[in-house]
């Protein structure tokens, strides 16, 4: 694989976007009070509207770029070729990330709200953006597959 293709300014966005959001939670600190059970079924809901949210966007960007590469009438040009590839890379990350956030939700949800965890936002926040950039790659790949 060439160096070209290297997804050198995905992971450096992301690392920008982590590095912001941390800036976000500096100094946060969980009082330690527990909270009613509305607000953590409110926290849940949140998170879980996220998650879904984010599965949804990834499986629909997925069955995409399937269709799109299966639908394809000429030959696929080499750089549109890594972006299909990163595209899809990005979408699986983004549901790798919202199924573990989903399966470790469970051990706080007696505990605290969803919200105010700082694990939580960061794992969300990271297949968020998994979400963003497979939709941007894919962007990318058919506008090279388009335009080429």
């Amino acid at each position: 694989m060439s160096n070209n293709y290297l997804p050198v300014l995905d992971i450096g966005v992301l690392l920008i976007w982590l590095l912001w959001l941390n800036w976000h939670w500096i100094g946060y600190k969980i009082d330690g009070t527990k909270e009613d059970a509305e607000e953590r079924a409110l926290g849940a809901a949140v998170i879980m509207g996220q998650l879904s949210s984010i599965i949804t966007g990834s499986s629909v960007i997925l069955a995409g770029i399937g269709a799109f590469v299966a639908l394809a009438t000429a030959p696929i040009a080499e750089s549109a070729k890594y972006h299909v590839f990163y595209a899809a890379c990005w979408a699986v990350a983004a549901l790798v990330v919202a199924i573990y956030t989903m399966g470790i939700l469970p051990a706080h949800a007696l505990k605290t709200n969803f919200v105010r965890l700082r694990g939580i936002a960061f794992l969300c926040s990271m297949s968020l953006f998994c979400c963003l950039a497979a939709g941007v790659r894919f962007l990318l790949a058919v506008w090279g597959i388009l335009f080429s």
